[in-house]
């Protein structure tokens, strides 16, 4: 192809196509067709130099319209049939040469064909050169023959009168066999017709036995008969019987049911009477005041023991007191019973499932202070909002139930209760409505389930470029159904609470619905949150996966990201966001707007990377400090927790962190592949 293309003889012609045709695209076949020139040059001892026909290709199409290089070169081809013609037969660098000129490159041989023609083609120089001296051996050979056949004729016919003989020797041998076979055969037989005559003895005997087995069988079909008789006549007067007791117990019922319409009248006449007397005691608490205080109102901790103080006054203000009431108090978590919704199937729809009785409180009790005061006492064992209910004699006082927030207290998170251990670098974690604990596993390439104590459960997920394949997922959330959303690498996947693919979104890119490196997910208000940590944005989707907005932009700013790795809310809808590449945590009301920045005064963070809000308090994983820092929700400093080591409370890189309902918080060890629970 370039401006000095080489010698024209030896050149295909697809080397002399247009620049703008197909076939001007040539490979190594070009160096097979001009080995058949040379082969022809070196034969025939003429140099094969006939130009190209002016019309050889069309300048538009670049196909042929002259003659084929075999046909154009067919003089020089025919001069070396001349001299290789041998006896009629081709030549095999006649095949050669014919093969090598084709006009389409695609039927030219290959190099290990043409290696396989050469060697041909030296075969039968050889059998030229040999030829001559085998016919001048042959001609020795038939004349020596001539003389020794007489000879050898003699010892063929020596050698089969003793294979004659020998034959006669084995024919007398398997004579004598075949008359002591026969003797066996008539001796087995004998014996055949012995053992058949016995078996028909066998036989007799075993009829007459078979004869007296039917007729004991119709003596027991008898007895038999004659037993089900009797028991139909049984039968028959158990009904009878049956029929009377019911008729019986049919007047029983009678006289039960007017003597409950007298107990009605009676039960009429009691709600009358309770009604008064609730009249007069309603009248009667009139009579004095409650007054609640004391510290269970409004500090209350998970497993710390609290208390309130209940005191009456009368309409003056002064301590009142009697002998006759009676103070009860009872506690109960909000929302007393939880459901989960469970995907529809076209068999069964959707199903809604009513799940356990979360756990309320212990220890409760009364204590008498005074005879006007008293002290109620109890413990709250999980953790969000409870009610509490105060009565006198079975009366709820005014302004019971008091709604109060068990806290979990972050100073006492010193050391882990328990640790899951076997992880492969956990990253995410959360709960499902089963209080199974799901976590990520970002070096195992899958999702791993437990049971509430810790114990496996399943697992699924595996590396690959499959739509339900993840590759080193990070961030995990669970929607109201327990749909499991996962972000892995470039992409959102949404599974079922069984691991079933319901769909996949995303690819590496900077548009809507694109990602490079996602990181934190949650679901709140039917939304899913990701943090896009390298496109350092916020992008926001609806339950189905489908892009709804974006949030943010790179930069230091408010409304601003650098690196978000993990984003939450509160109960009172405020959205935390932390930022590796910012060291912060930006947090933002309800419309978006930037209210604080946590962690860049007093105690500051390094790397934050997890995120979890609980209450009023604000819990923060740093990955470089190795360490959980909890602030409350105003930012304000509140105490950590956790350093780097090996050891239980120890960390290396904390990733995802949150709570559960028994009051324990659940930290993800990445690099020492465990989760801690606290």
């Amino acid at each position: 192809m370039t401006m000095g293309p080489g010698t024209l003889v030896y050149m295909p012609p697809e080397a002399f196509a247009p620049a703008k045709a197909e076939k001007s695209k040539y490979d190594a076949s070009i160096d097979v067709f001009s080995f058949g020139v040379i082969t022809i040059f070196t034969l025939s001892e003429r140099f094969p130099c006939d130009l190209l026909e002016p019309t050889y290709f069309d300048t538009r199409s670049g196909a042929l319209t002259a003659r084929t290089e075999l046909e154009r070169r067919s003089e020089y081809v025919q001069d070396v049939k001349e001299r290789l013609l041998d006896g009629g037969r081709e030549h095999p660098l006649i095949r050669l040469i014919q093969q090598c000129l084709h006009n389409d490159p695609l039927k030219r041989p290959s190099a290990r064909v043409l290696l396989h023609l050469l060697e041909e083609a030296k075969g039968c120089i050889r059998d030229d050169e040999e030829s001559e001296s085998k016919k001048r051996q042959l001609m020795q050979c038939a004349t020596q023959n001539q003389s020794n056949g007489t000879q050898n004729l003699e010892r063929i016919l020596q050698g089969l009168v003793i294979q004659n003989a020998n034959l006669e020797s084995q024919i007398q041998e398997l004579l004598s066999k075949n008359q002591s076979f026969e003797q066996e055969v008539v001796q087995a037989l004998a014996e055949a017709q012995q053992q058949l005559r016995e078996k028909e003895e066998k036989f007799q005997s075993s009829q007459k036995e078979q004869e007296k087995v039917k007729q004991f069988l119709k003596a027991e079909v008898t007895r038999a008969e004659e037993v089900i008789s009797r028991k139909q006549q049984q039968i028959q007067e158990l009904k009878q019987q049956e029929t009377e007791l019911l008729q019986v117990k049919e007047r029983e019922l009678a006289e039960a049911r007017q003597k409950l319409r007298q107990k009605d009248k009676h039960l009429q006449f009691s709600e009358a009477l309770v009604a008064d007397l609730r009249l007069q005691l309603a009248k009667y608490f009139d009579s004095y005041a409650c007054k609640v205080s004391g510290p269970g109102l409004s500090a209350a901790t998970v497993n710390n023991p609290t208390h309130v103080l209940v005191e009456l006054t009368d309409s003056g203000g002064k301590p009142y007191s009697t002998s006759q009431l009676s103070i009860t108090a009872e506690l109960e978590h909000l929302p007393k019973v939880k459901y989960a919704v469970r995907p529809a199937t076209p068999a069964t729809g959707a199903k809604r499932l009513k799940l356990k009785q979360l756990p309320a409180g212990k220890c409760l009790s009364v204590t008498t202070i005074s005879p006007s005061q008293y002290k109620v006492l109890y413990t709250a064992v999980s953790q969000g909002q409870h009610k509490l209910h105060v009565c006198i004699n079975d009366r709820e006082i005014k302004g019971s139930p008091f709604t109060l927030t068990a806290y979990i207290d972050p100073t006492q998170l010193e050391r882990p209760v328990t640790v899951v251990n076997n992880l492969s670098g956990p990253c995410g974690i959360a709960f499902n409505s089963r209080d199974e604990m799901i976590v990520s596993e970002c070096s195992a390439h899958r999702l791993s389930i437990f049971d509430s104590r810790g114990k496996p459960i399943t697992t699924f997920g595996s590396h690959g470029e499959r739509p339900d394949d993840m590759i080193a997922p990070a961030g995990i959330a669970l929607d109201d159904a327990d749909n499991i959303y996962v972000s892995s690498e470039h992409k959102l996947q949404k599974f079922t609470s069984s691991g079933e693919l319901i769909k996949c979104i995303g690819r590496k890119g900077n548009k809507e619905g694109e990602f490079d490196d996602p990181r934190g997910v949650t679901v709140y208000n039917s939304h899913a949150y990701v943090c896009d940590r390298n496109n350092h944005r916020i992008q926001v989707f609806d339950v189905d996966i489908s892009f709804v907005r974006s949030i943010g932009s790179y930069g230091k700013q408010t409304r601003q990201f650098n690196a978000p790795l993990d984003v939450q809310f509160d109960a009172t809808g405020n959205m935390y966001v932390s930022e590796l590449g910012n060291k912060r945590v930006q947090v933002f009301d309800g419309i978006g707007r930037a209210i604080r920045i946590i962690g860049q005064e007093g105690v500051k963070l390094r790397a934050p990377s997890g995120l979890h809000v609980a209450d009023k308090y604000v819990y923060v994983s740093d990955s470089s400090s190795h360490w959980i820092v909890v602030y409350e929700t105003n930012g304000q400093f509140v105490t950590s927790f956790g350093s780097y080591g090996l050891g239980d409370g120890y960390f290396d890189s904390p990733y995802g962190i949150t709570s559960c309902l028994n009051g324990h918080i659940y930290v993800c060890d990445c690099d020492n592949d465990r989760v801690q629970i606290f």
